[in-house]
């Protein structure tokens, strides 16, 4: 944790998916770098650490008045900027400052009013269930969060929760449709035990067995 942060804390308050030294100290902080790196930094026990504070204001000070978050500087919010609420659902409620909550209320009506799936034309990827997570989003990694802060149980989750619950299994397993770039912890088209651990928790969280 220590090589990483002194590696990639941006001037800032970000991380950067780059080293300091690669561009002259002028790196800033990066979406889905610092999203990720934040939640699991707080799973480290690391929430403490002014280094991570610091990622934690970033997130909070890059979200969109629209209450989405875009990874490549456009005004607008895209589903695809999931990383930000994804590290807010691993603070305990009672660590999170009123700008979080508001940030945190904001994000969860971005993902809510678009349902979790809609942006436009239909995004096929976005309706898949793939595993590790990294930065591609999908109707899982959206449930994630949003049952986790709290929000499973709004009726806008309902058509997100029944796609889940259609690409459950006869035994009740959940499979695995794609991974994230050539890094497979499991085979895709089968049986998953990481999906059907987080399909399982999600629908724990909204009450459904």
């Amino acid at each position: 944790m220590e090589f990483f942060l002194d590696l990639h804390l941006a001037k800032d308050g970000g991380y950067s998916p780059y080293a300091k030294h690669e561009l002259n100290g002028k790196a800033r902080g990066h979406l889905c770098t610092t999203g990720n790196m934040v939640r699991s930094l707080v799973r480290f026990g690391y929430l403490d650490d002014e280094r991570v504070q610091s990622a934690i204001r970033w997130l909070v000070e890059e979200q969109l008045s629209d209450g989405g978050w875009d990874c490549f500087g456009r005004p607008k919010g895209t589903l695809d900027g999931w990383e930000a609420m994804s590290a807010f659902a691993e603070i305990p409620k009672s660590r999170r400052s009123p700008e979080i909550r508001q940030a945190i209320e904001a994000g969860a009506e971005f993902y809510l009013k678009k349902q979790l799936l809609h942006e436009g034309k239909r995004f096929e990827r976005w309706y898949w269930l793939r595993y590790p997570w990294h930065y591609f989003y999908d109707v899982l990694v959206g449930l994630d969060f949003l049952t986790a802060l709290g929000y499973g149980k709004d009726k806008r989750t309902r058509e997100a929760v029944r796609h889940l619950i259609s690409k459950r299994r006869p035994d009740g397993s959940w499979k695995l449709d794609h991974t994230n770039g050539n890094l497979r912890l499991e085979i895709p088209g089968q049986p998953s035990k990481i999906i059907t651990f987080l399909s399982v928790r999600a629908m724990k969280r909204i009450g459904k067995s």
